[in-house]
């Protein structure tokens, strides 16, 4: 597995995660916020903070009662610290730096059942891949057939705070809140849809076609209309894939799963 010179150097995984947060995506955001996106404890997150106020790589103002973190701009060392979080493989929103095959190859690593075959030079974590996925998935059907197999395998181990921080990025919140929704309605998950709903925005009006970049004729069209699931419905999206599709895959992955 690829080691980069960030991680040989930072041993601490909080402290690399909190340096690509700040200085590699330019964050600014409470101790609290950092906590739930690196996946630490408060209390690591906010020593890991204090420690390199006291260094001088970040400043903090205080924003009503939160206290709010961003790099300093005026670090001594700022380029040299640029130059060592460009070369870090992966980095945080990576997930769109990396080839479609690639994404495909480090989505088979957490369980999709993809034929596809190799390894990847670029080690994404569990939420870029997701992320990465979900934008392939508007232009692969076969992605967007395993993604719910992969929601259901990891779901217990997902940083859902860094998922949606990441998903933001990319403009992937709808798409994001329809794959928990499509995956809990699978499993029977209450926690997931949950989840989901919490993304939802009630301002977005307009039904879309999912797979992008379709010119449809009238009956293709026709049968998007009849085939979309209700679940993709919800969050605006028209597929001519319907619910079948996801429950014959789900089936294969977990065939001791009842989907009635």
């Amino acid at each position: 597995m690829y080691v980069s010179l960030l991680d040989f150097l930072v041993t601490s995984q909080t402290r690399r995660e909190l340096l690509r947060l700040l200085w590699a995506e330019n964050l600014e955001s409470s101790a609290h916020q950092l906590a739930l996106l690196v996946g630490g404890a408060y209390s690591s997150v906010y020593e890991e903070l204090a420690s390199m106020q006291n260094e001088g790589l970040v400043t903090s103002r205080r924003h009503g009662k939160a206290v709010m973190f961003k790099k300093n701009e005026r670090y001594a060392s700022s380029r040299a610290l640029k130059t060592l979080l460009d070369a870090q493989q992966p980095s945080v929103g990576s997930a769109q730096k990396a080839t479609d095959n690639q994404v495909r190859l480090n989505l088979a690593k957490f369980g999709a059942p993809l034929g596809v075959h190799g390894e990847t030079e670029v080690d994404l974590s569990l939420e870029e891949t997701l992320v990465g996925a979900m934008a392939l998935a508007r232009h692969d059907a076969t992605v967007a057939r395993v993604l719910p197999v992969v929601f259901a395998k990891t779901s217990n181990l997902l940083n859902m705070r860094r998922l949606e921080f990441l998903a933001r990025q990319d403009g992937l919140l709808s798409v994001l809140g329809f794959f928990l929704d499509l995956t809990a309605s699978l499993i029977k998950s209450k926690r997931l849809h949950a989840d989901a709903q919490r993304l939802k925005d009630k301002r977005r009006k307009r039904m879309e076609n999912f797979f992008v970049d379709r010119n449809f004729n009238r009956f293709e069209a026709a049968l998007t209309e009849i085939n979309t699931p209700p679940v993709a419905r919800r969050w605006n999206f028209l597929m001519n894939m319907g619910m079948d599709s996801f429950e014959d895959r789900f089936k294969k992955s977990f065939p001791e799963s009842d989907l009635t």
